[in-house]
């Protein structure tokens, strides 16, 4: 197992991890509206009767979502596609399918009419990432869509947010908006629409500590890296006397086969 994917495994599956990030953000309702509400902007033409997917999805928060969206004017078949299956156990909905797969590999030929990926990508390699989405774009029918939400940091805040990386020895591959892009023609897809941003999600030194399972001390030590870092180097992260936070800015992409 690479470095990439046993961060995945240490990360969402030790004690609190996903716990912590999911009430600070992915388990929301505000980012989960943010997200639905720049896709059906784009009034995508879909079928009476769709297959939706949801990959690397946990328990299927955004699937599930889309799911009751969609619902009002289609019937829909969701897929939640996961490679831990203690997240994906936590899923009760019995109309759901899940499958307990590695994005590496899980490819389900021309089946899906729409996919959904939010902030996944960095968990792999480049040349992972690059195998994940070309594995998508020959999951998807001719015709359907990749709706991608991608961690692409700010250039100010990158040299900062790698040393929070390094700390916490993980190694998150962030690419550029543009390195992104490049990645999604490379994969296949014929047609790639940046739908815009997200409002970014200031990560609280609290949800990182619980995450990371981090001593206050070493919270400290961070604290001190960001108050020691130029102001024009950290300008996503915000700090008081005792805790700070650090920016995850999201770009949204359509992508069509």
């Amino acid at each position: 197992m690479d470095i990439n994917q046993t961060n995945v495994d240490r990360e969402v599956i030790s004690g609190k991890t996903w716990e912590a990030y999911s009430n600070a953000y992915f388990g929301k309702k505000e980012p989960l509206e943010e997200l639905w509400n720049i896709f059906s902007k784009q009034k995508v033409k879909l079928s009476e009767n769709i297959t939706i997917g949801d990959l690397g999805g946990a328990e299927g928060i955004v699937g599930e979502f889309f799911k009751d969206k969609l619902s009002k004017n289609h019937k829909v078949k969701l897929y939640v596609i996961e490679i831990i299956k203690q997240l994906l156990d936590k899923n009760r909905n019995k109309d759901t399918i899940k499958l307990n797969e590695d994005l590496r590999k899980f490819v389900k030929k021309d089946f899906f009419d729409l996919l959904l990926m939010r902030s996944i990508l960095h968990y792999f390699s480049k040349e992972e990432q690059l195998q994940v989405l070309k594995n998508a774009h020959d999951s998807i029918k001719s015709g359907g869509h990749l709706l991608i939400q991608s961690f692409i940091q700010n250039p100010s805040d990158l040299e900062l947010f790698s040393k929070f990386n390094h700390h916490v020895k993980r190694n998150l591959q962030l690419l550029s908006k543009e390195e992104t892009i490049d990645l999604f023609r490379k994969s296949g897809f014929s047609e790639i629409k940046e739908l815009g941003s997200l409002p970014t999600w200031n990560l609280s030194s609290k949800a990182f500590q619980q995450r990371y399972e981090l001593t206050d001390s070493e919270i400290e030590i961070l604290r001190k890296t960001v108050e020691n870092t130029p102001t024009e180097k950290r300008k996503g992260f915000t700090l008081d006397s005792k805790t700070f936070t650090i920016p995850v800015p999201y770009a949204v992409f359509l992508l069509k086969k």
